[in-house]
């Protein structure tokens, strides 16, 4: 075992380590309420963890409350950096921004939402020390969670780890009584974005493209510059009339310039801001290759073929998998490096 694996295991045991402790201290039953749950409005969703793949498949939730509950209040706690992703969002009424990560932050934010809500919604798999302190600091009668059979603070919750995300947030609503739900998810359009990438497509000329992306959020899910060349070399040669746009970010924006040069049928929007830009170029891609869930479930709600990539984290995958018949899945074990060029190219045959 390398020492940066027995570090991470070390801070892995840390955190178990405080949990555990913070459970002793904190874990309690929620104060009763004389609202049944099926019939709470007041209700807060615990969206700090940033993760834009879970913003995309939770997406259907907040229209769905509205439409059969329009009386009901929706808030969101959130972080500073995940908070454009809902200031916009019609259908959320109060908008809480944590602004630091530490278990004060998180009990300050609790005080102030102390008896403001008559339910939580926490459906994350990793539960730490601060999100315990601000459950049992809001004092809310009903706290819905997945997998937190050995919490007593949860007195709600979904059992099923082989449940997809989509149908967690959907069990969820059933909770408090709201049936039926539409679970297509709602992608966000942000005009600026919608515009800037327009104008990129006519200046380039550029149509009939499939979007490829190359970076997933960890390290293990991000290919290599070398990896990315033999990727394109393979393709451009294989499939040589097809245009290629490759979806980047400011942090690898740069050396993506330089290697896009060498392919005269390959393209990137270099001036990426946010997920939004990437939401535009996928709405007019044909389809879409890429290792990351949140372009993996961007794609879904966009209805586009779809070649996505997991590794052999089985619980992983059965919650995040891609919910489309006109997805392909490649698996690997470790490393997204470990992905041959050659695979995707019958794949792809079935798309071009």
């Amino acid at each position: 075992m390398s020492l940066k694996q027995s570090f991470k295991k070390f801070k892995i045991k840390l955190r178990e380590w405080r949990v555990s402790l913070a459970k002793q201290m904190l874990d309690r039953e929620p104060p009763p309420s004389h609202i049944p749950l099926a019939q709470a409005r007041n209700i807060l969703f615990l969206r700090q963890d940033g993760k834009i793949g879970d913003f995309v498949v939770s997406s259907f939730v907040f229209r769905a409350i509205k439409q059969q509950r329009p009386e009901a209040k929706i808030g969101v706690l959130c972080s500073r950096e995940n908070a454009y992703l809902f200031e916009n969002n019609p259908d959320i009424d109060h908008l809480h921004i944590v602004a630091e990560r530490g278990v004060l932050p998180y009990y300050q934010m609790g005080k102030q939402l102390k008896n403001q809500y008559d339910v939580v919604i926490e459906p994350t798999l990793v539960f730490r020390v601060r999100e315990l302190v601000l459950l049992r600091t809001i004092a809310a009668p009903y706290n819905l969670g997945y997998l937190k059979a050995d919490y007593r603070i949860f007195n709600h919750h979904i059992s099923d780890s082989q449940l997809h995300y989509s149908e967690i947030y959907c069990k969820l609503l059933n909770l408090i009584g709201i049936e039926n739900v539409d679970t297509r998810y709602r992608l966000p359009e942000q005009p600026e974005a919608e515009q800037r990438i327009a104008e990129f497509l006519q200046q380039q000329q550029l149509t009939d493209y499939i979007a490829l992306n190359f970076f997933g959020a960890a390290r293990s899910r991000r290919f290599t510059p070398d990896s990315i060349r033999t990727i394109l070399d393979t393709l451009t040669a294989e499939l040589p009339q097809q245009k290629w746009l490759l979806l980047g970010f400011p942090e690898v924006n740069g050396w993506l310039v330089e290697l896009v040069q060498a392919y005269s049928c390959c393209y990137l929007f270099e001036n990426t801001k946010t997920i939004f830009d990437n939401i535009a170029l996928i709405r007019h891609a044909k389809a879409v290759v890429s290792p990351d869930t949140s372009m993996v479930h961007i794609a879904v709600g966009l209805d586009k073929p779809l070649i996505s990539m997991y590794n052999s984290d089985e619980q992983n995958f059965a919650n995040w998998y891609p919910y489309s018949q006109q997805a392909q899945i490649l698996r690997y074990q470790q490393n997204i490096n470990e992905i041959n060029a050659a695979e995707l190219i019958p794949m792809l045959a079935k798309i071009v």
